[in-house]
Formats: C-alpha cells, sequence, structure tokens
C-alpha cells in the first residue's frame, strides 16, 4: 500500500495544491471559475500592507481577471471569520488605483 501525507499540515497542502494543474482544479470544484494560471504564490504579502495588518496569504494566484486566496485553517478559532474577511478586503483594496475608481478590475475569491 501506498502511503500519503496528510493535507491536515500545512507544508504538504502547500506543496501539494502549488502545482497550477492541480490548484485550478481545485478552484474549478470549489468555486467554478476557471482559471488560466502559470504559477502559485505560497505565503503572498502585499507592499506595501493593506491597513495595519500584514496580510500573509498561504496560497495565492491570478489571472487577468481573477485573484484567487486559498487560506488554510485546521481548526476555527474565534477569529476565523474576520481574518478571512480581512484577507478577502485586503485583495480587493490593493486593486484600486485611485479615489475616482473603487471598481477592483479582478474579481477576488477566497476559498
Amino acid at each position: 500500500m501506498k502511503k500519503v501525507a496528510s493535507l491536515r499540515y500545512g507544508v504538504i497542502f502547500k506543496k501539494a495544491f502549488c502545482d497550477p494543474e492541480i490548484f485550478t482544479a481545485f478552484v474549478r470544484d470549489m468555486v467554478g471559475v476557471e482559471i488560466e494560471i502559470d504559477h502559485v504564490e505560497t505565503e503572498k504579502e502585499f507592499d506595501p500592507s493593506i491597513g495595519r495588518v500584514q496580510s500573509r496569504f498561504d496560497l495565492f494566484a491570478q489571472d487577468i481577471k481573477n485573484r484567487v486566496i486559498v487560506d488554510i485553517q485546521h481548526k476555527r478559532l474565534p477569529d476565523h471569520y474576520h481574518r478571512f474577511m480581512h484577507y478577502h478586503c485586503a485583495a480587493l483594496l490593493e486593486q484600486v488605483p485611485n479615489s475616482y475608481d473603487y471598481q477592483p478590475p479582478m474579481t477576488v475569491f477566497t476559498i
């Protein structure tokens, strides 16, 4: 029998889902969107940070239309929802070019 590492561990999860083919299939299955990417970033941060908290995305990929964030949570913590919302909002706000145009050019999916 072949041994398989548990996806419960962040390092294993990131290694498995950093493959663009696996990542795009995961996104398609989760949100029904086809994305075209050639790489997946891990531990992605925006520079400069958006707001007072530096967001660090576990997995991050984008094409010309979509920005996809995968945040790995193995157990539910009291701030789980707020952290998720902060990451999603930061990914939207980072795209706003100026005070005359608030519409981000890419759709953001946070999984």
